[in-house]
C-alpha cells in the first residue's frame, strides 16, 4: 500500500497556517515469522516536504518551505496490515554524516517531530485523518491510496546482507526491502534517502533472534 496526503495546520492551534505534504508505503510484511515466534509491527516509510514556511511553535525559529525529511511511523494495536489505526511518527533531519565516525550513534539532533497519526480510509484508495503533536493539530485532506505495485515513488529495491568470514559478522544474514523517496520539485537542498524494513534471517547472539524486523532510513552521502 502507497499513500499520497496533505496535512494543513488547524486553526486556533500553534500549527495554524502549516502544510506538509506525505508520501510513503506501508512496510512488507514478511512472510516465515509465524516459524520463529517474532512479531513485526506494521510501518509507514516515506518523506516529507514543507510546503508553507512557519514560526516554530516558541516563535524562536523559521522553518522554510522545501525542506525534505524521512519519517517512520509505528502502528499501535490491533496490529492490523492496514493503513487505518493509530501510529506513533517521527521524522528525521537527512543528515549524511557517517554515524560511526566518533560513537555509536543516536537519536540526539536527528529527530525533528514526534507526533500521532490517526488515519481513517473512508473507501478503499482514500485516506484521511488528523497527526496529532504538541500543542496543535494537522487536518489531512483526502488523500490517496494506491496498491503497492502501482508506484510514484522512488526505485524498488530487495536484497540480502551477509556476514563476511573472519570478521565479527561472520554467519549474520539479513533481507532489506525499500524504495528510493521521491525527488520533490519544491524541495530545497534534499538529500536522496532509502526507506523499508529489514529482516533478521539467521540468529546471532541470545540477543538477535532470527524474524526480528526493524525500518530503517538511509541517506546518501
Amino acid at each position: 500500500m502507497r499513500f499520497d496526503i496533505v496535512g494543513t495546520g488547524r486553526p486556533g492551534t500553534d500549527t495554524a497556517g502549516w502544510e506538509y505534504s506525505y508520501l510513503g508505503h506501508l512496510t512488507r510484511q514478511w512472510p516465515g515469522l509465524e516459524r520463529v515466534r517474532v512479531d513485526q509491527i506494521p510501518t509507514l516509510v516515506g518523506s516529507v516536504i514543507r510546503v508553507k514556511p512557519h514560526n516554530g511553535r516558541a516563535g524562536g525559529w523559521r522553518s522554510e518551505a522545501g525542506e525534505v525529511f524521512s519519517f517512520i511511523a509505528v502502528k499501535q494495536p490491533p496490529l492490523t496490515w492496514e493503513s487505518s489505526g493509530s501510529w506513533t511518527y517521527r521524522s528525521f533531519r537527512n543528515n549524511a554524516t557517517y554515524p560511526y565516525l566518533t560513537a555509536p550513534p543516536t537519536a540526539h539532533g536527528l529527530i525533528l517531530q514526534e507526533a500521532l497519526f490517526k488515519l481513517e480510509t473512508p473507501t478503499d484508495t482514500t485516506l484521511q485523518g488528523t497527526i496529532e503533536l504538541p500543542g496543535g493539530v494537522l487536518d489531512l485532506s483526502l488523500g490517496e491510496v494506491r496498491p503497492a505495485e502501482v508506484r510514484r515513488v522512488g526505485p524498488e529495491f530487495a536484497f540480502v546482507g551477509t556476514g563476511r568470514p573472519g570478521t565479527k559478522t561472520d554467519g549474520w544474514e539479513y533481507s532489506y526491502h525499500g524504495n528510493l523517496t521521491r525527488q520533490w520539485q519544491e524541495g530545497v537542498g534534499q538529500r536522496p534517502a532509502l526507506v523499508g524494513s529489514v529482516i533478521r534471517v539467521k540468529p546471532h547472539g541470545e540477543a538477535a533472534p532470527a524474524g526480528s524486523v526493524y525500518p530503517f532510513i538511509a541517506v546518501k552521502q
